[in-house]
């Protein structure tokens, strides 16, 4: 048995020798998708990535519209490619705050659990109202819908079992 080895007859008419043992080489084959025998494969080190708070964001969105991506990258290191996809969201870096989202939930429960106390049925339609409503207000978003996919995610977030 050979094992991995390749066996090559020679084409000489003596057969009293034998046979020759030549051993794969994969650098010399054209086949470029088996990998070299010299050099393992390596694992890609990913780059440390910095946190910038949306304080900071802004503050170089606006370095970067005035002196360019390559400058703001140099000044505050963050990537060009990052400084460049900021540029093309909203220019104040406004995002809905996570901090406004737990207050509308905490309202929420809190309305659900009052109402379950006093023996008050809760069903889906006033759930459904209720959240639309404080969600709207809280997070300042106008066109929140309050969805049935938001409200069953909802619900099980937070294990509550309405009435039907």
């Amino acid at each position: 048995a050979t094992s991995g080895l390749s066996t090559v007859q020679s084409s000489s008419s003596s057969s009293s020798s034998p046979p020759t043992i030549n051993p794969i080489d994969y650098q010399s084959t054209n086949n470029k998708r088996k990998r070299k025998v010299d050099r393992p494969a390596q694992k890609r080190i990913r780059g440390s990535y910095k946190l910038v708070s949306p304080e900071q964001k802004i503050m170089i969105h606006e370095y970067a519209e005035k002196h360019g991506v390559k400058a703001a990258s140099k000044l505050f290191q963050v990537a060009p490619s990052t400084i460049a996809s900021w540029l093309y969201q909203k220019p104040n870096g406004e995002r809905t705050s996570a901090i406004r989202n737990k207050e509308a939930h905490s309202r929420i429960l809190q309305w659900i659990q009052a109402r379950q106390e006093n023996g008050e049925r809760v069903n889906n339609r006033d759930f459904h109202s209720y959240a639309l409503a404080t969600m709207r207000e809280l997070t300042g978003n106008p066109d929140f819908a309050a969805s049935r996919s938001w409200c069953s995610n909802f619900l099980k977030k937070y294990n509550i079992q309405l009435d039907r």
